[in-house]
């Protein structure tokens, strides 16, 4: 019974992630999601005058999301290169720099945002409301036991 519902649980993350796959492909998303997060994550902090290749590397793996400096600088740097951010200089320490979205940053991330609202509307109109409240619930159980575990 086990197996089975983990392969069930399997195909369906497989599944979901064929899914955006083609909406990025449909709508022409040249970024991956690690690129994406850290899009997310740069115009989560933009209120604040930006975050730094180490304030990243610092949030994700405060979240569980091993990441190296390395990997965050390498990302940064193509995501600089290719117009998504702009590295701003602090005027009183040059050796910090900031990060903040470009338009075409800007626009990049509001298209998946609403590819994620269309991924949504899609999933919650195959559902009746009595089993989304029911689901919504299992979902928070399992997140729960799995930061307990």
């Amino acid at each position: 019974m086990a197996n089975e519902m983990l392969g069930k649980f399997h195909r369906l993350i497989i599944a979901g992630r064929h899914y955006r796959e083609r909406q990025r492909q449909q709508h022409n998303i040249e970024l991956g999601e690690r690129e994406l997060m850290l899009l997310s994550l740069i115009e989560k902090h933009e209120q604040e005058g930006g975050i730094s290749v180490q304030g990243i590397t610092k949030e994700f793996n405060q979240n569980n999301v091993p990441v190296s400096g390395a990997t965050v600088s390498t990302t940064i740097s193509f995501l600089w290169k290719n117009d998504f951010v702009d590295k701003v200089i602090s005027r009183n320490n040059p050796r910090n720099t900031a990060l903040r979205l470009t338009d075409k940053g800007k626009d990049l991330l509001n298209l998946d945002k609403a590819c994620g609202e269309e991924r949504a509307k899609l999933i919650l109109g195959l559902i009746p409301e009595e089993d989304r409240s029911r689901l919504l619930g299992l979902v928070e159980q399992l997140t729960d036991a799995f930061n307990q575990a």
